[in-house]
């Protein structure tokens, strides 16, 4: 059974597309703000902001297939910026 009419097998495509339930799947917001760390981390290893070593090493991590969100129980948790802006916060949070 269903909480949310967009999980249920019955109704979901009464009120969208696989399209647009892809657009807001958890791991595509996951990747995205992923592709936006790694997007921020390359122009300031550029602009000579941080080291160009340590823009690889988040580059390196920036695949959201890499993690497993369910994991972490509270999808708070994991959202928190605390996971992502920290070598310690990803060590949590992604267990590398």
């Amino acid at each position: 059974m269903s909480a949310y009419v967009g999980d249920s097998e019955l109704f979901r495509d009464q009120f969208g597309t696989a399209e647009m339930r892809e657009v807001f799947d958890d791991r595509m917001t996951v990747q995205k703000w992923l592709d936006t760390e790694v997007a921020l981390a390359r122009v300031e290893a550029d602009l000579g902001i941080i080291p160009k070593s340590a823009a690889n090493e988040i580059v390196a991590i920036g695949n959201a297939a890499d993690y497993d969100p369910g994991h972490h129980g509270h999808g708070a948790d994991f959202a928190d910026q605390g996971c992502l802006g920290s070598d310690h916060g990803r060590s949590r949070c992604f267990g590398n």
